[in-house]
């Protein structure tokens, strides 16, 4: 490879794990997480959807050592603060 150019090795290590990504985090996920849509409310699904990117970065933070800045828990409090707006009960007059 060039320099500054990332190289691709296809080991098996590479495709096992890239397998793992594809199978289990992606793949058995989202049949979850559309197989659950039939049994639960339009409403609630759609809060599961916003509160992923807030999961995914509790998560690069705690396993992967991502940096956690003001910029990010700022973006994470939006994202919690607008979805906790839209479940808020509606009081009707």
């Amino acid at each position: 490879a060039l320099p500054g150019q990332a190289s691709f090795s296809f080991d098996l290590r590479s495709v096992g794990l890239l397998l793992a990504v594809c199978v289990l985090h992606t793949g058995v996920a989202y049949a979850l997480y559309f197989g659950a849509m039939s049994h639960i409310k339009a409403q609630t699904v759609a809060l599961f959807s916003y509160l992923d990117p807030v999961v995914a970065i509790l998560l690069s933070v705690l396993f992967l050592a991502e940096p956690f800045g003001v910029p990010t828990a700022v973006g994470a409090a939006l994202i919690l603060g607008a979805s906790l707006i839209g479940e808020w009960p509606v009081r009707r007059k």
